[in-house]
């Protein structure tokens, strides 16, 4: 529903503007997140099998969701677990890809 100004002031007027606007935010951002983390999800598995063709299999893939919902599921914050990949493999989850000094290394054919 669009909100036009005689909507607005009368929403403004009976203390209704708040509630609507929280209500249109939330399901704004709940839209968001339904579709970013499938996005995302899928993106990556579709990558790991990109560069592994002969390894992700969909048993190594179900196995791999598996352990990431083990991470999900724990008690660590993301930063924590962010700082563990790190020091594990120098990969840092917060840096944007194209400001990594990591070189890229293309897929093979």
């Amino acid at each position: 529903m669009a909100l036009n100004r005689q909507m607005r002031r009368e929403l403004a007027h009976c203390g209704k503007l708040e509630a609507y606007m929280n209500d249109v935010y939330e399901k704004e951002h709940e839209r968001v997140r339904a579709h970013a983390y499938p996005h995302a999800w899928a993106s990556m598995m579709l990558a790991l099998a990109d560069r592994f063709p002969d390894v992700m299999t969909a048993e190594m893939l179900h196995s791999i969701a598996v352990d990431t919902l083990e991470y999900i599921n724990g008690i660590e914050p993301a930063h924590e677990l962010a700082a563990r990949l790190k020091e594990r493999t120098g990969f840092d989850i917060d840096e944007k890809p194209s400001e990594s000094a990591l070189p890229y290394i293309p897929k093979e054919d």
